[in-house]
Parts: structure tokens; sequence; C-alpha cells
């Protein structure tokens, strides 16, 4: 079964609406001024307190929602690996919509702060690997007894399945480079 990208709406809503599974440190819920003004329940022993706050949590969040968790200094995991894809392509096509309004002449002042984006760019970088692996080939044709051929086939030889993988994602042995559009977008504001 291939997994299909939810198309719906536009890349700036389903970045900012569309949740995914992700595991989060406890302390990565609570906004620093939330932990100034409001108490904690701890036992006394910091070790154990520390093993707690930084002991993983199942939510749900989204790619907005991840850049936050990465400006506050927290790490993230992904539940479901195929989520890579679609919140990479999300925040792909997102700084496409803003590289397109660069080419159409709109004003600096109307681009949003060029560390929002950055942190955005943070969180494709961390998708960017398996998002590249796992996203569907690029082909002119497809149809769809060869897309049944392909993963029955898959299905029987995983060592061939990886091998056509890294070949698509691998560029001489390496990953393929990661082109940034926010430098692009990022020359474009400060002129």
């Amino acid at each position: 079964m291939e997994k299909q990208l939810i198309t719906r709406n536009t890349a700036a809503w389903r970045i900012w609406n569309l949740r995914f599974h992700v595991q989060i440190p406890t302390l990565a819920q609570y906004s620093a001024e939330y932990l100034r003004k409001n108490y904690i329940n701890i036992s006394g022993d910091k070790k154990l307190d520390k093993l707690r706050m930084n002991q993983l949590v199942d939510v749900k969040q989204t790619c907005a929602g991840l850049a936050m968790i990465i400006a506050e200094g927290y790490s993230f995991s992904i539940l479901n690996r195929w989520d890579c894809v679609q919140m990479y392509s999300d925040i792909q096509e997102h700084f496409r919509n803003w590289l397109d309004m660069t080419y159409g002449g709109y004003p600096p002042d109307a681009f949003p702060p060029i560390e929002d984006m950055r942190l955005l760019e943070t969180v494709a970088l961390e998708m960017h690997s398996e998002a590249q692996r796992l996203s569907p080939k690029d082909r002119e044709q497809a149809s769809r007894i060869f897309d049944g051929i392909a993963r029955m086939n898959q299905r029987r030889n995983m060592a061939a399945a990886t091998k056509q993988a890294r070949e698509r994602t691998m560029q001489g042995g390496q990953l393929k480079p990661y082109n940034s559009m926010v430098d692009q977008i990022e020359k474009y504001i400060l002129g």
C-alpha cells in the first residue's frame, strides 16, 4: 500500500493545523513562563526528577509546534516514519510559495521573520534523509500494474528494494544535499 500525501487546503494551513504523532520530553510541554508561574511536583531526588522531566511522552503536534519545541532547545522523535514525507513536502511547498512571491515582487515587509523560516527549515532538515528515502520515485508514466509488481518484488526481496531506495537518495555514496530556499528568500528580504 503506497502512502498518499494529504493535499487539502494549502501547505501553510497544513503546517499550522495538521497534527502528527511525536514523542517529546515532558518538560517541553510547558513554556518557561508557565513554569515560572506554576509549580511542578517534585520528589526531592534530583536524579529522579531530572529523569522524570526528560521522560518522553506521546503527543500530537504540528510542524509549527515542532519548530517551537526546537527553538526551546528540545528534541523530538516521530512515531510514524511515513509522516516525515508529509511534513517535509509541506514545508518545502510552503517555502516554494514564499520563493514564488519573491519573483512576483512582493514587498519585503510582507514576509514573515526569517528566524521563523529558519526554525521550520530545521524541522525539514530533521526529516530530509528519511523523506528522501521514503518519497515516491518521480517518473513520467506510472501504471497500477507496474506499481503492484514493484511492491510485490519489494516484499519478496527487501535487499534489492533497500538498494534501490539507497541509490535514489544517494549521490556518490553521500546523501543528496539539502538545497535551502530560505537562503534565497533571505537574500531577497535583505536586498
